[in-house]
């Protein structure tokens, strides 16, 4: 299990979906103390925390294909 400290962090650069945006959005607007980059980064983390390869190749595989 890998948690990372804030020093550790890397910037990087992703496109999503404006639909996906949105979704992010609001939960950031939702929880105050939450921002974008901490809810991207935790959900990161725990879905590739918990989910094996194979799992992981699934997901990704599933649809709707972006």
């Amino acid at each position: 299990y890998i948690i990372m400290a804030h020093g550790n962090l890397k910037l990087i650069s992703a496109r999503i979906d404006e639909e996906t945006y949105n979704k992010i959005s609001a939960l950031a607007e939702k929880h105050y103390y939450w921002n974008k980059n901490h809810i991207i980064r935790k959900i990161l983390l725990n879905v590739l925390n918990e989910y094996d390869e194979q799992q992981l190749f699934e997901l990704i595989q599933r649809r709707p294909w972006g």
